[in-house]
């Protein structure tokens, strides 16, 4: 799947991707790829606007990067969410998903993480939506 970020060519969407794979998959740890990990060229292109910050020898990605990342991947949460729908109509209770990002045969692969209870699935990532039940109940 091609995950198009405005102002981005196609391998600079990749990269500032993985880069934010790696972030998210690290955690309080702030994960980071080797600089050689990512091309040169593209890497130059992404600190230049700031979506990205290189060391010498890591890199990762910025607060702004993240959020380019988060913007680019909204469009893709709607339409997917028949299977939460379901679970919240049959348990009659609000429930929470996000989309969990996983490199596959070389693109990368969007899928609807299900989070009962608040509970963060291994890879979640965001955009978060909460799905009401169709008919919801006040008690």
């Amino acid at each position: 799947m091609d995950i198009a970020i405005p102002g981005l060519t196609r391998q600079q969407s990749h990269a500032l991707i993985r880069l934010t794979r790696e972030l998210l998959a690290a955690g309080a740890e702030g994960g980071t790829l080797p600089r050689g990990a990512v091309h040169p060229r593209t890497l130059r292109v992404l600190t230049d606007r700031g979506l990205a910050w290189a060391g010498p020898d890591s890199a990762g990605t910025t607060q702004a990067g993240l959020a380019a990342v988060t913007e680019a991947l909204r469009p893709l949460l709607a339409g997917r969410l028949g299977r939460v729908q379901a679970a919240a109509d049959a348990s009659w209770l609000p429930q929470t998903a996000g989309l969990a990002l996983a490199p596959e045969y070389g693109g990368w692969h969007v899928a609807v993480v299900h989070q009962p209870h608040g509970h963060r699935p291994a890879g979640a990532y965001g955009p978060y939506v909460t799905v009401l039940p169709a008919r919801y109940h006040v008690r």
